[in-house]
């Protein structure tokens, strides 16, 4: 019985051993996703400057050369 137990306790720390290691890996996921996110809204706005850049160039260029 006393080895029941101990076998018990022993799986009982692991599993909240590798709990405490998830929970913390998912944090660490959330900070990587919100970041990712950020540098996306980031391009995005880039992407959008650099088009109108290159369309108030277009409409500088003569009809016809």
């Amino acid at each position: 019985m006393d080895n029941e137990l101990n076998v018990l306790e022993e799986k009982l720390s692991r599993f909240i051993q590798m709990h405490m290691q998830l929970k913390a890996e998912n944090v660490e996921l959330g900070r990587q996703l919100e970041a990712s996110r950020e540098e996306c809204r980031m391009l995005s706005e880039k992407i959008d400057q650099t088009k109108a850049q290159l369309e108030d160039l277009i409409e500088k260029i003569p009809g016809e050369l």
